[in-house]
């Protein structure tokens, strides 16, 4: 029921009805208010995480191993360190 068809059925009913209803309205207009307001706390918390999230995996694909070599050469580099560590590579 819109606000017209509200102010047009007031004349038809009692003074508290009305005044209830008018108190109603408020009430939920208020929690409306509130409710929406949340939403659009938890909607911008929410972008900004995914923003966030966004960001690392971009950092994480710009350190990830590109060439076939730079992946041989870390594990060289690990087996001369496993290697020293166990005393056969000086």
């Amino acid at each position: 029921m819109n606000a017209q068809q509200r102010d047009a059925l007031r004349d038809k009913v009692e003074g508290t009805t009305s005044a209830f209803v008018d108190a109603s309205v408020a009430t939920l207009e208020k929690e409306m208010k509130y409710q929406t307001e949340e939403l659009k706390y938890i909607a911008t918390r929410q972008q900004a995480e995914i923003q966030t999230l966004q960001s690392r995996l971009a950092a994480l694909e710009a350190n990830s191993i590109k060439s076939v070599d730079d992946r041989y050469s870390l594990t060289k580099t690990k087996m001369i360190r496993m290697m020293k560590e166990l005393g056969y590579y000086d």
